[in-house]
């Protein structure tokens, strides 16, 4: 289970420095000054809380040779075709190049118990299909369709014991209804503690 919340917290991450697609419509952007209390909407520090989830990223940081291109953030690490198939391939949820279902069907389930289980059962199916079926995809694995799928939706489907009831998360997630591609925040990363 800590290799899994290491990269769920890596999730985080990685969504928390990505730029939104070039072709991403205005409204379907986080409105400016509220990211922080978007970062808080859904309580998921039992989902993604690692204090050593920046072990894996350094490795692959450390990888990376070349100055990344306009809009990565994280660069391409040598050997890989991105920083998410590295990720994946550190915590052992990749293999010849592909996702491991099964590894990453166990770990989901291991992560999200509790009032998370349902939550975690729908979005490890979702996003491992859309992995698998995307043509929109950087990484050859569908590692990053996965990681930007699994956060939206377990902050789409935060249970309501976990959700900020809050003018801005209400905005947020009706932004995210009408914008399937967008990503619940950008910015600053969450808080999270193991």
């Amino acid at each position: 289970m800590y290799t899994f919340r290491v990269f769920l917290a890596l999730v985080l991450f990685n969504c928390a420095v990505a730029a939104p697609p070039a072709d991403m419509p205005a409204e379907c952007l986080p409105p400016k000054g509220t990211e922080k209390e978007a970062s808080q909407c859904c309580k998921m520090a039992q989902i993604f809380g690692s204090s050593e989830a920046g072990a894996a990223f350094k490795q692959c940081q450390d990888m990376v040779k070349e100055k990344p291109a306009e809009g990565d953030k994280a660069g391409k690490p040598e050997g890989f075709e991105c920083m998410d198939d590295c990720l994946f391939s550190k915590i052992g949820l990749l293999a010849d190049k592909k996702i491991n279902e099964a590894e990453l069907a166990s770990r989901v389930k291991t992560a999200y118990a509790g009032e998370w289980a349902e939550v975690g059962a729908k979005a490890g199916e979702k996003c491992l299909a859309a992995a698998k079926s995307s043509t929109d995809k950087l990484c050859p694995s569908g590692a990053d369709i996965f990681v930007q799928c699994i956060f939206r939706e377990t902050y789409m489907n935060c249970p309501d014991k976990n959700w900020t009831a809050s003018d801005v998360c209400k905005a947020n997630k009706e932004r995210l209804q009408k914008c399937p591609r967008a990503l619940p925040f950008l910015g600053p990363m969450l808080e999270v503690k193991a």
